[in-house]
């Protein structure tokens, strides 16, 4: 999976939501507890999810991008891209 760099390509194209590591539509505490299970490896994720994770673009899954999508599900003000659409090569 490639996220979308504005290239005419034959591949099929899905839009997710930053943060939404279950696929179920919403930014929840529980996509952030599972976003902080991956950061000390107790869940493994796909690289799909791996890319819906780190939220604030570091290249790092960990606590920060949890507390971050944690932070959005209740409606705080956040510094990243939780909550916002990205388009995935499948």
């Amino acid at each position: 999976s490639d996220i979308d760099s504005d290239t005419n390509t034959d591949e099929e194209k899905n839009t997710y939501i930053m943060g939404d590591v279950d696929l179920d539509g919403e930014i929840t505490a529980y996509d952030s507890i599972s976003i902080l299970r991956a950061s000390i490896e107790l869940e493994n994720f796909d690289e799909l999810r791996q890319i819906l994770a780190d939220v604030n673009g570091d290249g790092v899954i960990d606590s920060i991008d949890a507390f971050e999508v944690l932070r959005y599900s209740v409606g705080l003000e956040v510094q990243s891209s939780v909550g916002k659409d990205v388009e995935i090569n499948d």
